[in-house]
């Protein structure tokens, strides 16, 4: 019987991915298997599951649980200890802070200012077993709640020895910029 041959290529931003060794898999079906659904349902029985996010979600929950932590004990360290070796830390109005070293250095400078209180909540998790995306929204002050800031992150994690760590973290306020 003739075969025929149909590449696809899926988007990154996909639940699936066809092929277990990459996004690009070579699918073979008879002429009788040309319609849509069929298409479909050939397509959706030879994909894998991209992954599961819901443990590596649990994972960072549990990971920012200790970044928020470590802010309310004014533990530099610990703070730093949530990022990869080879971390980025963007903040608003400056260049990136690159490197566990410099980031400890930089969240020791919020620290001094008094901002000790952080709380964050993920809101979409996506990727895949190599690097995953992070949405998060989150609250900033000093303690007693002054100074408060609130806003927007993108967060990229991955996994070093073991544990889900921060690779990138580029946050902005949601308040109006001050005059200067």
């Amino acid at each position: 019987m003739y075969k025929k041959y149909c590449y696809v290529n899926v988007n990154l931003h996909s639940q699936y991915k066809v092929g277990s060794t990459g996004v690009l898999k070579q699918l073979d079906w008879s002429d009788d298997l040309m319609d849509n659904a069929s298409l479909y349902n050939e397509l959706h029985m030879n994909a894998t599951k991209d992954f599961s996010s819901d443990p590596v979600k649990k994972a960072i929950d549990e990971r920012t649980r200790a970044f928020e932590n470590a802010m309310a004990n004014a533990d530099a360290a610990g703070v730093a200890d949530c990022y990869t070796e080879d971390g980025e830390f963007m903040a608003p109005n400056g260049p990136a802070v690159k490197g566990k070293n410099a980031i400890e250095k930089t969240i020791a400078e919020y620290i001094d200012q008094g901002f000790t209180q952080y709380k964050a909540t993920t809101t979409i998790v996506y990727g895949d077993e190599g690097v995953v995306g992070v949405q998060t929204e989150y609250n900033l002050s000093q303690e007693g709640g002054k100074n408060k800031d609130f806003g927007k992150s993108i967060q990229l994690w991955k996994e070093e020895k073991g544990t889900w760590k921060i690779f990138r973290d580029c946050f902005n306020s949601n308040l109006p910029e001050q005059p200067q």
